[in-house]
């Protein structure tokens, strides 16, 4: 892609223009020095590129940025991808802008047409299901930031220190969050969903939050049908004890380790590091202890 370049006075006149500019603006390059963006485009383009330039002349700031013009000789709307940086003299005054444009119109074209084909029927020229989606999602993006900004902001409330008597005290919380959306369910269903979400917050993070999604329904159930399974296996000696020898410096054995196993009718070995804490957190780790030490 080659590039247009130029260069502009402190009055914002061009005194360089390279001839691929030149081509691109249908003018010879006497027509173009001497001139401003007013002469060579539309009011709205001549003002906005007059403001970037004289932020970078007060600034002293290289700058860039997209630029979208209209030429006040033929109407048409061009992009580019521009540079512009300050030129200074030996005493460091700024005494011309200096701009790199590459010129991204037909690729910008060929984005609009791209999004045309995505989201438009191409007989009708009417919005197509994709596109519904496409703002659906966009919409619920925006839709969950504004609801986690507004869980932020209640956990910084209650994170706030507030006095007790004699001592000041600091709470913090943990929030689940459940979208609603019609046909969800009962009130009742949602606030089990919240729950979950909550847990996982905790389980997480102290102190975050967390969006409910199926999955940790699906692990919930899970967690539900494994503390059933596990009474069972209580119950029915689904459980195996193996004695791990544990040996000293010289090689000999001097104890022994008990590992606990569990074996499941339908899934096989389940890990430990999974049922333990399930066992932990139902209850029934004191009926798992006795039945070991049986």
């Amino acid at each position: 892609m080659d590039a247009c370049i130029f260069i502009k006075n402190t009055d914002l006149r061009y005194s360089y223009v390279n001839q691929k500019l030149c081509t691109l603006l249908g003018r010879t390059q006497d027509e173009l020095l001497g001139c401003d963006d007013g002469q060579l485009f539309d009011d709205e383009t001549a003002g906005r590129l007059r403001s970037i330039d004289l932020m970078v002349l007060e600034q002293g700031e290289r700058f860039s940025q997209e630029e979208q013009v209209t030429l006040a000789k033929t109407g048409e709307q061009l992009s580019f991808l521009t540079n512009k940086l300050p030129l200074h003299d030996p005493q460091g005054n700024t005494y011309a802008i200096c701009g790199i444009s590459g010129n991204i119109s037909d690729l910008r074209k060929m984005q609009h047409k791209a999004h045309q084909l995505s989201f438009y029927d191409p007989l009708t020229a009417l919005p197509n299901r994709r596109l519904l989606i496409d703002r659906l999602s966009h919409a619920l993006d925006a839709n969950l930031q504004h609801v986690q900004r507004i869980a932020a902001q209640l956990l910084d409330s209650l994170a706030v220190p507030y006095s007790l008597r004699d001592g000041r005290c600091i709470c913090s919380a943990s929030m689940g969050l459940v979208m609603l959306s019609e046909g969800d369910g009962t009130a009742e269903e949602l606030l089990k969903r919240a729950d979950l979400a909550m847990v996982d917050a905790k389980n997480h993070e102290r102190g975050g939050i967390r969006f409910f999604n199926p999955d940790m329904q699906a692990e919930a159930n899970r967690r539900a049908a494994l503390e059933t399974a596990l009474r069972q296996a209580i119950q029915t000696q689904q459980l195996q004890l193996y004695l791990q020898p544990q040996v000293n410096a010289q090689g000999d054995i001097c104890s022994m380790e008990v590992l606990l196993r569990w074996k499941h009718p339908d899934e096989g070995f389940i890990s430990p590091a999974e049922f333990i804490p399930l066992a932990e957190n139902s209850g029934l780790i004191l009926p798992l202890g006795n039945w070991v030490l049986q």
